[in-house]
């Protein structure tokens, strides 16, 4: 299994940032203009829910990894020291390892979110607005 490190979550992070939606204006001077923002809101949100489901499957995946690597920690240290418990500086050590990644994944989720939420919120008023010009 590929380990994964910071330019995993980086990746997410710069397409993010290459749809434009974390510096999002909505300020259109007439309909056609607030059509054209509302289909490019649209496509934003797409990519946007697209990252958000490769960053909830990288963690999943993160999870199982580490998950099996205390599983085998347990298994491996049994079989060498059945009087002895596994060794818990190494658990803690793995544990510790894929807290870190995870708060890392867990801090770009709600990033995401926040701008998930607002380009929802741009999208709603451009519709209201292009209802309102009609």
């Amino acid at each position: 299994m590929a380990k994964f490190s910071r330019s995993d979550l980086e990746r997410h992070i710069k397409r993010m940032r290459a749809t434009g939606a974390m510096e999002l204006e909505v300020t259109p001077r007439n309909v056609d203009e607030a059509r054209e923002l509302l289909f490019r809101l649209i496509v934003m949100q797409k990519e946007l829910r697209s990252i958000k489901e490769e960053i909830y499957v990288d963690v999943k995946i993160i999870q199982r990894h580490y998950a099996g690597q205390l599983a085998r920690l347990k298994t491996d240290t049994g079989r060498l020291l059945r009087w002895a418990n596994p060794s818990r500086q190494a658990q803690k050590e793995i544990a510790r390892e894929r807290d870190q990644l995870l708060l890392m994944y867990e801090e770009v989720q709600r990033s995401l979110n926040d701008v998930l939420e607002k380009v929802d919120d741009a999208r709603q008023e451009m519709t209201w607005y292009i209802e309102a010009s009609v």
